[in-house]
């Protein structure tokens, strides 16, 4: 049980906030459970190998291991398929789908839009050039 530092009130170990008076509970005190990821959105508490929030399905930030620090899994690497959905809008949907599957939502999301985009302004142009034909 976390106690308020504020009203004292006691609290319990998933929560962000004092239910009593709103107080944000001391990180030291919520990270002493080192067998628990909190997410960085709303702040509850999740089991250590839960990769999504159970309370409002952010991403938790895991640490990274020593293999995901050398491959550094950033933007930078998501380049290529950005590219590929911007060359190949259809190719560019699917690799988004997989994306959101992985459970790599933001990226998904993007790269479908991106690929819709490019798919919409490729139709636009191509009906403009076809009607300056006639």
């Amino acid at each position: 049980m976390l106690t308020c530092p504020k009203c004292k009130e006691l609290n319990g170990n998933d929560r962000a906030t004092c239910y009593k008076c709103g107080t944000k509970l001391a990180e030291t005190t919520r990270n002493s459970s080192s067998k628990r990821a909190f997410c960085p959105n709303c702040g509850m508490s999740n089991p250590a190998q839960a990769v999504n929030c159970s309370s409002c399905g952010s991403r938790l930030n895991a640490p990274r291991t020593s293999f995901q620090q050398s491959n550094s899994y950033d933007t930078e690497s998501h380049t290529w398929m950005y590219v590929l959905a911007v060359l190949i809008p259809l190719l560019g949907i699917i690799l988004g789908c997989i994306s959101y599957a992985k459970d790599d939502r933001d990226l998904g999301k993007k790269l479908i839009i991106t690929s819709v985009v490019v798919w919409l302004a490729l139709i636009v142009f191509w009906m403009l050039f076809v009607s300056s034909l006639f």
